[in-house]
């Protein structure tokens, strides 16, 4: 499946784990010096957590990886539907 028709978080949670692993690193070592739970890092690996700016910035920083690296080339179709966004303040 290519990268275009999977979710953001999904492709950006394989980057991540490649990253990691590349530099020899366990999800735990990110985890701990991220500051982050394990269970939390775990699920951001697998695409199962929207991470934010602040976390996404951390994790790079460990992993050894530029934020450009992690999310370039995502399109907004790999995001979830605007409807299942949770709505802030009023329209």
């Amino acid at each position: 499946m290519s990268e275009s028709s999977r979710s953001a978080f999904v492709v950006v949670g394989e980057r991540i784990r490649l990253a990691r692993v590349a530099r020899n690193l366990t999800q735990e070592d990110v985890a701990h010096a991220s500051g982050m739970n394990l269970s939390y890092y775990g699920k951001l690996e697998r695409g199962q957590n929207n991470p934010t700016l602040d976390t996404l910035v951390r994790v790079a920083e460990v992993i050894g990886a530029s934020l450009p690296e992690l999310v370039s080339d995502l399109a907004t179709n790999q995001l979830p539907a605007r409807s299942a966004w949770p709505r802030r303040g009023p329209r």
